[in-house]
């Protein structure tokens, strides 16, 4: 028995049909559909590591300010910020509020109408009042 020739383009014709049949269509569709199923898993992957990230973070900045309230208290300090440059300063405590000028000198006061803008004692220097923070 012999063997038949197979036209040249033969292989090539059967090759591009069984790619374009219907069992190609479903494999391109189990593809498509593991893909998306993919990025599902990541995305909810992506937010719960997010989400564990951020508890993380947020219980370690309470247990910060616990400690400096706590190491604040031992001190007998408070925390200001300084409305000229942002930076903190620790101050004794007593005072509300306390009142800064652009060289981190406080003046502290419990007289709500106190300003010591108009204080000539204070050698006329700019002094804004400042926040105790938490």
């Amino acid at each position: 028995m012999g063997c038949l020739p197979l036209p040249d383009n033969w292989v090539l014709d059967n090759g591009k049909a069984a790619m374009s049949g219907p069992g190609n269509v479903n494999v391109q569709a189990n593809k498509a559909a593991f893909e998306a199923q993919q990025r599902t898993f990541h995305e909810k992957n992506d937010a719960i590591h997010q989400a564990i990230a951020a508890t993380y973070a947020q219980a370690n900045a309470a247990s910060d300010r616990m400690h400096h309230r706590f190491v604040n208290s031992l001190k007998d300090e408070e925390t200001v910020r300084n409305p000229g440059d942002g930076q903190r300063y620790q101050v004794q405590t007593g005072a509300n509020p306390y009142w800064m000028n652009s060289n981190g000198q406080y003046v502290p006061s419990n007289d709500p109408n106190y300003d010591p803008n108009h204080d000539p004692r204070l050698n006329h220097q700019t002094w804004k009042k400042t926040d105790i923070e938490d």
